[in-house]
């Protein structure tokens, strides 16, 4: 199995139930990308797992690890045979930039101070300021989740 690294833009997302399974389609700039839910023995893909834990937002830019199935076939209309590539997702390496909406699950993202006073203004009331807190803490738990599976397909790739 010959893995390709590919970052992509998440165009749409689409599931599929086939009689098989459910299979996942991603669309990027005119390509598909797919994945199943489940893998022939029931139990989960690692890339169905991994999509679950951040499910990117339409307009996010992932690294996604695939593999390049080449396939042929015959035109019904025509009668001529054609060729193509099923880009299978296996494994999600993470988000490399989300263009749909402002993010701050960079973990290595600066705050100046006006930044500072702008997410944290001052008040009587600290409800709003510990709510804050907790988007940011999600968000930053979100991308240590993404890092983590960054790993676990990196250590994949390598044979660890």
């Amino acid at each position: 199995m010959d893995l390709k690294n590919v970052t992509i833009k998440v165009d749409s997302i689409e599931k599929v139930d086939l009689s098989f399974g459910t299979k996942y389609v991603i669309k990027s700039d005119g390509k598909q990308f797919e994945f199943f839910e489940k893998k022939s023995d029931g139990t989960n893909t690692k890339a169905f797992e991994q999509y679950s834990e951040f499910a990117p937002p339409i307009g996010t830019m992932i690294e996604v690890g695939i593999e390049e199935k080449p396939y042929t076939y015959t035109s019904k209309k025509t009668g001529k045979e054609g060729s193509g590539i099923n880009n299978i997702i296996k494994f999600f390496k993470g988000v490399v930039s989300n263009t749909s909406t402002s993010s701050t699950s960079d973990l290595s993202t600066s705050y100046t101070q006006e930044t500072f006073d702008n997410k944290f203004p001052k008040q009587s009331d600290n409800s709003d300021e510990i709510a804050t807190l907790h988007e940011l803490l999600g968000d930053h738990e979100k991308r240590l989740k993404q890092l983590e599976f960054r790993l676990d397909a990196e250590n994949l790739i390598n044979g660890k």
